[in-house]
């Protein structure tokens, strides 16, 4: 028993069409920026495609990955698509170490329940 090609033949872009793509996809994030890309592919809708049908993510998916390679070559400035749901850690900086001591200061709370007597 073999395999064989997937008798569903999808129609796939031409490079012209990506570039085209392209070429609007960086239209609207420059009339919007800063903007995320879910913002990108709702201006989009009715202009350069219809919206998904049902479960499908189609052609977010698309602008999701088009803007993502955009921004990786150079071709759409990093600062133009945002990401509100990416969680940003970073340790809390001082100008000084008398600031880091004056903030200790500020913001220093015993714990009450150290000094608490056991019930046990």
């Amino acid at each position: 028993m073999g395999y064989s090609a997937s008798p569903i033949k999808r129609p796939r872009r031409t490079k012209t069409q990506v570039e085209a793509l392209r070429a609007d996809l960086y239209a609207i994030a420059e009339a919007a920026r800063p903007c995320s890309a879910r913002h990108i592919y709702y201006l989009g809708i009715g202009r350069l495609w219809d919206k998904d049908a049902g479960r499908s993510r189609r052609n977010y998916s698309v602008v999701v990955r088009e803007l993502g390679r955009m921004r990786e070559n150079g071709a759409i400035p990093w600062e133009w698509i945002t990401d509100g749901t990416r969680l940003v850690r970073q340790d809390e900086q001082f100008d000084s170490v008398e600031d880091a001591l004056a903030h200790a200061v500020e913001t220093y709370r015993r714990n009450l329940w150290t000094s608490r007597r056991s019930l046990v």
